[in-house]
């Protein structure tokens, strides 16, 4: 793991939150290096971002004070970059497997139970 990623932690947010606001809220808890608002291909934001601390207490400190807590109507879901909160981490199933999709490719699984997983939609 790279020293960034220790200080990385992954943010589920509103829609309508900015760059800016993101890193007014979580510089209260320790120096911002930067803050990447996933966006689409349109460039709107996706709701959820990445934010990178200058230190790693930074960034626990943040997980643990602002994880549940409300920014722009939304409560905010604040973890570690590796396992994002109220995610699901997918793989595909092997072709092998008869679980495809109606296109032929490979459907998203749960990492866990191996059923099809309604949190991610795979593009081509």
């Amino acid at each position: 793991m790279q020293a960034d990623d220790e200080n990385r932690i992954y943010v589920v947010c509103s829609k309508y939150v900015s760059e800016g606001a993101l890193r007014s809220t979580f510089a209260l808890h320790g120096e911002v290096n930067e803050v990447k608002l996933l966006r689409d291909g349109r460039g709107n934001s996706r709701g959820c971002a990445f934010v990178t601390f200058r230190d790693r207490a930074g960034a626990e400190c943040a997980v643990q004070a602002c994880n549940g807590t409300e920014l722009r109507g939304r409560a905010l879901k604040v973890g570690r970059h590796n396992t994002p909160p109220g995610s699901c981490a997918v793989v595909l199933a092997p072709p092998y497997s008869g679980a495809s999709g109606d296109d032929g490719r490979p459907s998203p699984r749960h990492h866990k139970s191996n059923q099809p997983c309604a949190h991610l939609i795979l593009s081509a």
